[in-house]
């Protein structure tokens, strides 16, 4: 079910006659849309009088008038603090008055392209800048692009940037994929493969591993060092009660919901954004509909109560404070694992401080959902285990998704060793598919791991190397379910891995997936390499190939990343206690999943979203 914003009504014969829209929605590069909404939160900025948002090719632009001249920078900044990053104009022009039609409306069809002044464009001056320059203008579809200008101001895109960093395989040049979201201008990628290094975006990266390395651990270790065999003997579960949740549209927070709804007796109170939607319980309602065919109506004003806010803007978390239940479980998260903004630290990071000081007032419990990659890229001769009585074991985090969901777990298990709160971090696993029927997360194609089966399929090959790699699959109904038990454990427990225990190869999916009529031959590495860079050269259905380009290490001669193996028997012992095992990943599973996803159209060519989750065993999409 799908509420499509169309204006109907009832004719005298009983059918639906279309009358048009009720509102202005669009899509864009994947992603539904609202202007509406754009334009009622660039309203609330002083001096702004009036404004329209339109698309135009692949970008949004935002029109105004205002009494002063307003830098585009602060506006931009000023919509970013309550939009979606998607909804967040590229381009803004003032005008001096706005156009109208006839009876008053903004007339959006003599709304002007949008232009750039003079001063605004910067000229390339190296035949490398230049060449840059033009690669832009042929994937963006513009006829001019400056030397300083930021790809994704332009309206580049995670899957657009995929193309670039594809040209530079191509061309052998020391560019990743993380390159273009740090170093986004044609200048800065000029520089770098000329230099193999960006001195602004290295030292950046330095100053935070910097402040990870050097912080007191000691505390933290003392607390954590409890969640060990020997001490489970002190397990003692108690009553959840009432919880509120967080991130309740999400991934995870959705089937949290339906196994409190499925198993337990209490209320749940849900932050939830509105959205397009005019309350917060009919996009909740909504979700369920699309995950469960079940939209819970009956359970609303019963035992699920909505409240509108977002974990980004701290004042909205203050309606919660007064909400029935001691425990806060947090499954609020942005999974994407390159952006050019700082919506990772906004929402992983800040978010979770913010819930953490509302905690501190309230005496309320945190639940913080995190992710078995916080283990980072260790570089270790040893076989280092990621344990529960682990946090920083001298792993390198430089991607900002990774570091801002440990800087998550940091702060939280730094107010539980201080006793400033009560809680515990859940580490999940990578999240996929239901195991009762395959359903998998509606943004699917977000998902780096099947990201990687699609690339694949595509490439028809996959190296010999790589069979033995484990693959851990958490299936997210069960997942649901592990984290309301680790929920309800009492005592100084504080850290808890919830994923599969039941470990498979990736020659079982390669082999599954050959079960389900996919072509795809085992090859050496040398043959797998030259069949991704021929695949970069030809430019076609160059996003295919993303999972498997965007982790090249600039740095390192070895792609992809050396994580140490997270260790969950602790926490697996600990749900055996409490009545819960996870289910054995089996080709039956594997089937059903990759048969759900091909029914959606996933391996068909074209059948690519937007954004960037994480590698193999990455925790998934929350």
């Amino acid at each position: 079910m799908y509420r499509t914003g169309d204006l109907a009504k009832y004719n005298d014969a009983g059918q639906l006659e279309y009358l048009g829209r009720i509102d202005t929605q669009v899509k864009l590069r994947g992603f539904r849309i609202e202007l509406g909404e754009i334009e009622s939160r660039a309203s609330a900025f002083e001096g702004i009088r009036t404004v329209a948002a339109k698309v135009h090719k692949d970008f949004l632009v935002l029109y105004y008038t205002s009494k002063n001249k307003i830098e585009s920078s602060v506006l931009k900044a000023f919509l970013s603090q309550s939009l979606t990053e998607y909804m967040v104009p590229s381009v803004y022009m003032r005008l001096s008055e706005m156009p109208m039609t006839p009876n008053g409306k903004i007339d959006r069809k003599a709304l002007p392209e949008p232009k750039r002044s003079k001063e605004e464009f910067v000229a390339p001056e190296t035949d490398r800048e230049k060449e840059f320059c033009e690669i832009y203008e042929e994937v963006l579809g513009l006829e001019e692009v400056g030397v300083t200008d930021s790809f994704f101001d332009l309206g580049g895109t995670s899957l657009s940037a995929a193309r670039i960093v594809a040209y530079a395989v191509s061309k052998e040049y020391p560019i990743t994929y993380q390159d273009i979201f740090r170093t986004p201008s044609p200048r800065e990628l000029a520089a770098l493969t000329e230099s193999g290094s960006n001195n602004e975006a290295d030292i950046n990266i330095l100053t935070k591993q910097k402040q990870i390395s050097e912080y007191d651990y000691t505390a933290i270790n003392k607390l954590i060092s409890y969640n060990s065999m020997e001490n489970i003997k002190d397990l003692n579960p108690v009553d959840l009660g009432d919880i509120i949740l967080i991130g309740a549209t999400g991934f995870l927070g959705l089937h949290v919901l339906k196994a409190f709804i499925d198993n337990y007796d209490g209320n749940v109170t849900c932050l939830v954004r509105s959205g397009r939607y005019e309350y917060p319980e009919e996009r909740l309602k909504n979700y369920l509909m699309y995950y469960f065919d079940d939209p819970m109506e009956e359970q609303f004003g019963k035992r699920i109560f909505c409240i509108e806010g977002d974990i980004t803007i701290p004042e909205s978390l203050e309606k919660i404070a007064e909400a029935e239940g001691e425990t806060i479980i947090n499954c609020a998260a942005s999974v994407k694992h390159f952006v050019n903004n700082d919506l990772l630290d906004k929402v992983n990071y800040h978010g979770t401080e913010a819930l953490i000081h509302l905690c501190e007032k309230t005496g309320k419990r945190l639940i913080q959902t995190s992710t078995v990659s916080v283990v980072g890229d260790v570089k270790n001769e040893y076989n280092v285990r990621f344990k529960e009585s682990d946090l920083y074991v001298g792993q390198s985090l430089e991607n900002d998704y990774l570091r801002t969901k440990f800087m998550a777990e940091r702060e939280l298990l730094a107010a539980v060793s201080e006793k400033r709160i009560k809680g515990c971090v859940i580490r999940m696993g990578n999240l996929v598919s239901r195991n009762s029927d395959g359903e998998f997360q509606m943004n699917f194609r977000t998902n780096s791991f099947m990201r990687s089966l699609r690339s694949f399929v595509v490439l028809k090959k996959f190296p010999y190397d790589a069979l033995d790699e484990n693959v851990e699959l958490t299936p997210i109904d069960e997942a649901g379910n592990a984290v309301l038990k680790f929920a309800s454990v009492g005592g100084d427990f504080t850290v808890f891995h919830a994923l599969n225990n039941h470990v498979i190869t990736m020659a079982d999916v390669i082999f599954a997936m050959k079960g389900c009529g996919y072509e795809i031959e085992t090859v050496s590495t040398e043959e797998f390499s030259e069949a991704v860079k021929i695949a970069a050269e030809s430019g076609e259905d160059t996003e295919s190939v993303l999972g498997i380009v965007a982790y090249r290490n600039r740095n390192s001669e070895n792609p992809g990343s050396e994580n140490a193996e997270p260790d969950s028997r602790f926490s697996n012992n600990v749900l055996m206690r409490c009545g819960f095992k996870w289910s054995i990943t089996d080709n039956t599973y594997l089937e059903k999943m990759l048969s759900a996803l091909d029914g959606l159209g996933f391996f068909e060519s074209n059948g690519f979203g937007d954004g960037v989750s994480g590698p193999f065993n990455s925790g998934g999409t929350l």
